[in-house]
């Protein structure tokens, strides 16, 4: 198990920050670089995916886009180990997952899967396994 760049996906949750924990402990024994991730998931098509990427392009003071960045600085300073990159996406979470994989070369991604009953007929996580490229490390939350 050797890894080169990890990417965490967050959704800001107080969880978050276990998350982040176990990915820099995986990042400190591979010594890779270490990345975070925030998508806005509003709808999962390419008709709201398009608007929402030109309000966001169009907008330089989009509030959601700017309290989004603050709490993953808010992660980042947390942190003991440096952060290459806090990236934030909107729209559909596989495709925005596939970008980050390929733009940043990532060949891992560490995420969050919530044990509700709700969680288990909707998984984000199973979402995500379907179309990702790479190796992903599945942390079970409350």
């Amino acid at each position: 198990m050797s890894y080169t760049h990890i990417l965490v996906a967050v959704d800001l949750s107080d969880d978050s920050q276990l998350l982040v924990d176990k990915a820099v402990d995986l990042a400190k024994a591979t010594k890779a670089k270490l990345s975070l991730i925030y998508i806005d998931v509003m709808k999962d098509d390419d008709f709201t995916h398009q608007i929402v990427h030109s309000f966001v392009n169009d907008s330089a003071n989009n509030n959601i886009l700017q309290e989004s960045k603050e709490q993953l600085n808010t992660l980042k300073e947390s942190t003991s180990y440096p952060i290459e990159h806090t990236l934030v996406g909107f729209g559909g979470l596989s495709q925005e997952l596939e970008d980050a994989v390929a733009e940043y070369k990532i060949d891992l991604i560490v995420c969050g899967h919530h044990q509700g009953f709700w969680h288990n007929i909707n998984s984000s996580a199973k979402q995500v396994m379907k179309s990702i490229p790479v190796e992903l490390l599945v942390v079970p939350l409350a």
